[in-house]
């Protein structure tokens, strides 16, 4: 939020509901955020912190395509 701001964060274009709980597509992604890069000590949500809002956004939806999100 302090760095692109509550409105481009909080906004309908900026969230994908998901089913949560254990085993869920929600679970799977969030250990994916919070492992280790290849070779690197950079958990993956650190890293993706770096990157600009629309760098960030691609990101997430290519995770969500390889977890095999649906509409």
């Amino acid at each position: 939020i302090t760095t692109f701001g509550a409105e481009q964060i909080h906004n309908t274009k900026n969230v994908i509901r998901l089913p949560h709980g254990k085993g869920s597509i929600h679970a799977k992604i969030s250990g994916y955020y919070s492992s280790k890069m290849r070779n690197t000590n950079i958990r993956v949500r650190d890293y993706v912190n770096t990157l600009s809002y629309d760098e960030q956004y691609k990101f997430g939806i290519e995770i969500l395509k390889q977890f095999r999100w649906k509409l």
